[in-house]
């Protein structure tokens, strides 16, 4: 079953503002046949991701969420699956009381002496990553870079080998492919190969960390203990990672390659930029708002209810539009502009709100602060490759360019 295609029409997908700017003025809460209620206003969706108990986080598992894809996962795959771990809802997935748990184990991998360290480890990825690119003149911003850079950061981060690096790429993309978009039965086939192929090269790193951990996230998340508590299982553990990989991947490769785009359409903001560095931080924040890399995100009902005067019945799906949120009038004054200095900068959706605030949001940050910071400190003179015109990822749910190339001179 396909559910409705026209969400994907490559225009509406390449500038979905003035759809959602329409949907929020006339229709902020509307139901959309065979996909669920779709919420663009900033204080509905608020009020959604704050209200737990009615509208579920709990709505898919495992392999790339596979409840977010536009077409039902078809039995072969759903065959291949069940051959590996069937996975258990963690973090993005879960509801409490199970959340709370994980969220407090998962926490302690995220304490300030691992993001410093991570921090570290991002300019000195970032930096040798541009030693070899600097002196060609030419660079395809995505591959080469932006997606690179949180990789290696995130493989370096769980301690896993960067001989690993293009295995770990080809997971992530395969665990996002069905996000928001319709997959055919063959890709749905060699995708679910592809989590299992994930799942067995995990189960190893695990059981070697619990033999003898290491200095690495990988190992704190196999350890984490708090009192009272159990540690996270295996099935905990393999959801906790595909969303560290994904999070700490696709979302922040694409977030930077928009921000740069943005930049290039705005010349004196750039210089403005390559001026104040500390700039970056909250150009970031903006970045996030404006072009967010998670559009939106589902959410199951619970119980008979209103959202904006729209009844919606118990078992309905509810999807909540960060990307229309964050340019709500009411939110944000003049939401087309970029404001260095907006008041609420850090008030947007981008990382969700209330108890499934983005675990890795600071991390994110730090990302795209350093990577805009030497991006524009290395290379002078940027330009969109002559003749580019940029084509987007066909999905309702994920942004993101498929490439965007560059030219630039060695600053």
């Amino acid at each position: 079953m396909t559910a409705n295609p026209g969400l994907l029409d490559p225009q509406l997908v390449q500038c979905p503002y003035p759809f959602y700017d329409t949907l929020r003025e006339n229709s902020p809460v509307v139901e959309v046949p065979e996909l669920g209620f779709l919420v663009t206003r900033y204080d509905l969706v608020k009020e959604v991701v704050l209200n737990p108990e009615v509208y579920s986080s709990a709505y898919s598992t495992g392999f790339a969420a596979v409840g977010l894809s536009l077409n039902e996962i078809p039995e072969s795959a759903a065959e291949i699956l069940a051959k590996g771990d069937s996975g258990t809802k963690a973090l993005l997935w879960a509801d409490n009381p199970a959340h709370g748990r994980q969220r407090r184990l998962v926490g302690q991998a995220f304490g300030p002496k691992r993001v410093k360290q991570l921090s570290e480890s991002i300019r000195a990825i970032g930096t040798e990553l541009l030693d070899g690119i600097v002196d060609r003149g030419e660079v395809e911003l995505l591959t080469e870079f932006a997606v690179p850079l949180p990789l290696m950061v995130i493989a370096d981060a769980l301690g896993v080998g960067r001989d690993d690096l293009d295995r770990f790429d080809r997971w992530s993309r395969a665990i996002i492919k069905p996000v928001g978009q319709l997959v055919p039965e063959d890709e749905y086939i060699e995708l679910a190969h592809q989590y299992i192929e994930f799942q067995n090269y995990f189960a190893e790193q695990i059981d070697a960390r619990k033999i003898e951990p290491r200095d690495d996230l990988l190992s704190d998340l196999v350890q984490a203990e708090s009192a009272g508590e159990n540690p996270l299982t295996r099935s905990e553990l393999y959801d906790v990672i595909v969303q560290i990989i994904v999070a700490g991947n696709e979302t922040t490769a694409n977030a930077i390659v928009m921000g740069m785009g943005m930049l290039l359409e705005r010349p004196e903001l750039l210089a403005k930029l390559r001026a104040e560095p500390a700039l970056c931080a909250p150009f970031a924040d903006e970045v996030l708002r404006l072009e967010s890399p998670v559009q939106g995100l589902p959410r199951l009902v619970l119980s008979d209810t209103e959202l904006g005067g729209v009844p919606i019945p118990k078992g309905s799906k509810v999807i909540v539009m960060f990307g229309a949120a964050n340019r709500d009038a009411k939110a944000f004054a003049c939401p087309a502009d970029i404001d260095l200095e907006r008041k609420n900068l850090k008030g947007h959706l981008a990382f969700s709100w209330g108890m499934h605030l983005c675990l890795g949001s600071s991390l994110a940050r730090e990302e795209m602060r350093i990577a805009f910071e030497l991006l524009l400190t290395r290379l002078a003179d940027i330009r969109v490759a002559e003749g580019h015109e940029p084509t987007y990822k066909p999905s309702l749910m994920l942004r993101g360019v498929d490439e965007l190339p560059l030219t630039f001179t060695k600053a």
